[in-house]
């Protein structure tokens, strides 16, 4: 984990022995807000450190004054720009230096000096080379956390997306197409309703069921629909093995691959053969008592 990385290369600076360093430092990471450091990771820091720099504004203290200005800030004794203080701190110095990417602070690099230690340019180069180092770790984990909670979406994701199609599969009249109308998946209640088998359908166009009730143009307005990438929805009159017409209302959708061109098509149909009967029925009966020369009479 990134937290433990970053105290191991703390310490192993801490180790270097032409350096001039107290024996304790941390490690600030800026917060998602851009304008807050955070203490991410530390060694040696005592209680009262870690409780009141625990979050640090950029521009605040001599960390503060790293992250705003991108800057390595160095202070040889416990001065004015030392904004967080407290009782029995013990003298000492310090060198700030930025840890940046691409023109990002990413956080900053803090080390202790022994109080009165005078500002070393060797030194300086050393740290900010290191904060280099540390910037690139530090991406490199950023990034490979990004990648791990993308695979966690991505894997809820899926896992929502097959429980979503077994209950497709088990509550609707569900077939699967490819872009040109092969059916390759049908489940047990479209079989019923169809009256052919999984192995007769699988492999077939599509029009296999066609009743060839639609005009043409419905049709091409269907396709037309589809193909370009967007939900059908609507009536559709098919017709059974044995002959006998039925109504579905359907919903068709489109389905893209990794390179956006349409591979598939998923349809959910909802038997309406009962209703449209119902429907017809009724408009049967209003035609023949429109049309009737007798008197009519309604009563409660």
């Amino acid at each position: 984990p990134l937290p433990a990385l970053l105290v191991l290369a703390l310490k192993e600076l801490l180790e270097v022995s032409w350096l001039k360093l107290l024996p304790k430092g941390g490690v600030f990471l800026a917060g998602k807000d851009g304008a807050t450091l955070e203490l991410y990771a530390e060694h040696n820091l005592g209680p009262e450190i870690t409780g009141l720099c625990r979050k640090v504004p950029f521009g605040r203290c001599l960390c503060g004054r790293a992250a705003l200005q991108a800057t390595t800030q160095y202070a040889g004794c416990i001065d004015d720009r030392h904004e967080v203080r407290f009782e029995g701190i013990q003298p000492h110095g310090h060198y700030n230096v930025p840890i940046s990417m691409s023109g990002t602070v990413l956080g900053v690099l803090v080390v202790y000096l022994p109080h009165g230690h005078a500002r070393n340019e060797d030194e300086v180069r050393f740290l900010e080379s290191f904060a280099d180092v540390l910037a690139l770790l530090i991406a490199a984990k950023q990034r490979e956390e990004d990648l791990r909670l993308a695979h966690g979406h991505l894997t809820a994701a899926l896992a929502d997306s097959d429980s979503l199609l077994r209950a497709v599969h088990q509550h609707t009249i569900f077939s699967q197409t490819t872009a040109d109308g092969t059916i390759t998946d049908v489940n047990s209640a479209f079989c019923r309703l169809s009256g052919y088998s999984r192995e007769e359908l699988v492999g077939a166009p599509h029009a296999i069921v066609n009743s060839g009730f639609h005009p043409p143009r419905f049709w091409d307005h269907f396709w037309q629909t589809i193909r370009a990438g967007t939900a059908w929805r609507g009536e559709i009159c098919n017709r059974t093995r044995t002959g006998e017409v039925y109504w579905v209302d359907s919903i068709v959708m489109p389905f893209r691959n990794a390179d956006g061109r349409i591979e598939r098509f998923i349809s959910i149909r909802h038997d309406i053969t009962e209703r449209k009967r119902a429907e017809e029925a009724l408009a049967r009966m209003a035609r023949i008592l429109e049309h009737s020369s007798n008197e009519i009479y309604v009563f409660d």
